[in-house]
C-alpha cells in the first residue's frame, strides 16, 4: 500500500491512495466532513480546543471491494501515545457484555483452566478482567499510555505497546503462544491489517482461536451514526469486502 506524506513533523498524516482490503487505488469520495480536531485527544481548555490541529476528515468507497475507508491516516503516535482519553470500564453496558462474552468463550471453547488469553487493544483490560476472573491468564496490549498503566495497576498485565513483531515476541517469551486472541473495535484502528494478521497467526497455538468485534458500517448508514466516523476509525467495515481480505491473507 502506497501513501504519500503531506504534513512534516508532529501534526503528519498521510495521503491513502490504495484501498487498503484489495489494493486497488480506484478509490471514490464518499463522505468529507472537512478539516476537524482529533476526536479523543481532549483539550484543558476551551481556548486549547479552538486552536487544536484539524485534519481532513473524509471517508472513500473502493469501487473494486466496495470498501470503505478514511482518505488520509494520522500518525497512531499522535492519536494513541499521550493524550488518548477513552476507557472501556466507563460504560455499563461494555462491562456487562465482557462478563457475557468471556462466559460464552468458556462455554464453547472448553479450554484448560490455565489457558492465556491475549486482548489486542486491551485498553483498561476491562474485557481481561472478566476472563481473570474465570481463572484463565491473560495478557494486554495497548499503545495508549493511561489505560494500560490502569489496567496494570488492577493486576492486567498490560504491554503498553503496539502489536508489532516486538509486542509478540515479548507475549511469547514471557507467556508462551497465546491459546485466544481476542480484540474488540480495534481492528477499524489499524493501518497495516495484513501485519497485524500475520502476527496473531504468530502470536496464537496451533488450534487456538481469535475473535474479533467490529463495527458494521452498514448499521453507521442505516442508523445515521456518523459520529462513529473520526480519526481513529481509518476504515469502516462489512461482511463481504472482509471475508474476501482474510480468505487472501
Amino acid at each position: 500500500m502506497q501513501c504519500w506524506p503531506l504534513m512534516a513533523g508532529t501534526d503528519k498524516y498521510r495521503l491513502i491512495g490504495q484501498c487498503r482490503l484489495c489494493d486497488s487505488s480506484n478509490l471514490e469520495p464518499y463522505f468529507d466532513f472537512g478539516d476537524v480536531p482529533l476526536g479523543n485527544n481532549l483539550a484543558d481548555s476551551r481556548d486549547d480546543a479552538l486552536l487544536a490541529a484539524r485534519y481532513p476528515l473524509s471517508v472513500n468507497r473502493c469501487v473494486a471491494c466496495d470498501h470503505f475507508q478514511l482518505a488520509v491516516a494520522v500518525a497512531p503516535e499522535k492519536l494513541y501515545a499521550t493524550n488518548y482519553t477513552y476507557l472501556s470500564g466507563v460504560g455499563k453496558s461494555f462491562v456487562l457484555h465482557f462478563q457475557e462474552y468471556a462466559a460464552w468463550v468458556q462455554d464453547r471453547c472448553n479450554f484448560q483452566s490455565d489457558a492465556l488469553v491475549v486482548d489486542v487493544g486491551s485498553n483498561d483490560g476491562t474485557c481481561l478482567k472478566e476472563f481473570k476472573n474465570l481463572g484463565f491468564k491473560v495478557c494486554g496490549v495497548d499503545p495508549a499510555s493511561a489505560p494500560a498503566q490502569l489496567a496494570n495497576e488492577a493486576g492486567i498485565h498490560t504491554l503498553n505497546l503496539f502489536f508489532d513483531e516486538a509486542a509478540v515476541d515479548e507475549i511469547i517469551t514471557t507467556h508462551g503462544k497465546a491459546d485466544f486472541i481476542t480484540s474488540h473495535n480495534v481492528l477499524a484502528h489499524v493501518d497495516d491489517l495484513g501485519a497485524v494478521f500475520r502476527n496473531i497467526h504468530r502470536l496464537l497455538k496451533t488450534g487456538g482461536y481469535l475473535c474479533f468485534e467490529i463495527g458494521y458500517f452498514i448499521q453507521v448508514l442505516k442508523n445515521g451514526c456518523f459520529d462513529t466516523i473520526y480519526h481513529e476509525h481509518l476504515d469502516y467495515h462489512h461482511a463481504k469486502p472482509l471475508a474476501q481480505f482474510l480468505c487472501g491473507i
